[in-house]
């Protein structure tokens, strides 16, 4: 791919660049990291509610830039979206007319290691709510015995003191703008911008792109047969091409403190349950196509 002639690689004015993104990336992290460790210690019901709640952004936030998604349909992002398997996560972040878009994303390594930061955060949660003595709050019983396939992974707590008794809430595509406005003063889909900007620049196929954007160009229309027969070996060239640019960003995950995780409970299905035709991934789709040995 050929750049028009005087192209600077600015790309558009809120699409920042690897420099950029490492600079607010590094303070996002940071964040994090202080927010569990106030999620650890803070003495009231209301303080942890608060707490969790501004993480549960900057996770979901993380995710989001990590895998080019939309930032909206966040309910979608399940445990066993993310959790499924160790080489894809899957993504439906949009609706049509002939219903919900979906894809798998190959894993990066930070992106790995950010679903774990994820999976440890929720565990730490599930730790202080029976410190706290909530183990019969729905809240409690739902992480109790693992993380459910079917439930949003990321959350926000809502504490009702009248009723004592906590209520979960889904985050919202403005909680997440908000934390990157905070960062980097733009929307927070900009990871899309990003690396569109970036696997461009590195002469990367379009046909690659197209499968983390999901755009409906070309022969990567939305719920066109070419989306349930992806090739495995396309899915392993994106990663190739995604870890190249992270590795020059120099992009970092937090880390956790301790080995504390909660395990997967995939009781009936792995990804999804599709409500329509389109929601999720039929018969002959892109989960056939991966290798059963990848999976």
């Amino acid at each position: 791919i050929e750049m028009p002639v005087g192209y600077l690689g600015a790309g558009t004015a809120d699409v920042p660049n690897c420099t950029t993104l490492r600079q607010g990336w590094g303070h996002l992290i940071d964040e994090a990291a202080s927010l569990l460790a106030a999620v650890n210690s803070v003495k009231t019901c209301g303080q942890l509610a608060s707490t969790w709640s501004c993480l549960a952004a900057i996770n979901a936030l993380m995710f989001c830039v990590l895998t080019g998604h939309r930032a909206q349909r966040l309910e979608r992002l399940t445990f066993g979206a993310l959790l499924s398997s160790k080489n894809y996560v899957f993504i439906s972040d949009k609706d049509l007319a002939s219903g919900h878009t979906g894809r798998v994303i190959p894993i990066s390594g930070l992106l790995l290691q950010t679903i774990a930061w994820q999976s440890h955060c929720v565990a730490r949660l599930a730790k202080r709510l029976n410190e706290f003595g909530f183990t019969d709050q729905p809240i409690a019983r739902v992480l109790k015995h693992g993380l459910p396939h079917s439930k949003p992974a990321f959350f926000k707590l809502v504490w009702c003191e009248e009723k004592r008794i906590y209520k979960r809430r889904l985050v919202s595509t403005g909680d997440l703008t908000a934390v990157s406005r905070r960062f980097w003063d733009t929307s927070a889909n900009f990871g899309r911008k990003f690396w569109v900007t970036q696997l461009l620049e590195r002469g990367c196929d379009r046909f690659l792109i197209r499968l983390l954007t999901f755009h409906k160009h070309g022969g990567a229309e939305p719920a066109h047969p070419v989306h349930w027969q992806v090739p495995a070996q396309a899915l392993a060239a994106l990663l190739i091409a995604m870890e190249q640019v992270l590795s020059e960003a120099e992009l970092t995950a937090p880390e956790p403190s301790d080995e504390i995780g909660h395990r997967v409970s995939l009781r009936s299905q792995p990804l999804p349950r599709s409500r329509r035709r389109h929601d999720g991934l039929p018969e002959q789709s892109a989960a056939r196509a991966i290798s059963p040995q990848s999976t």
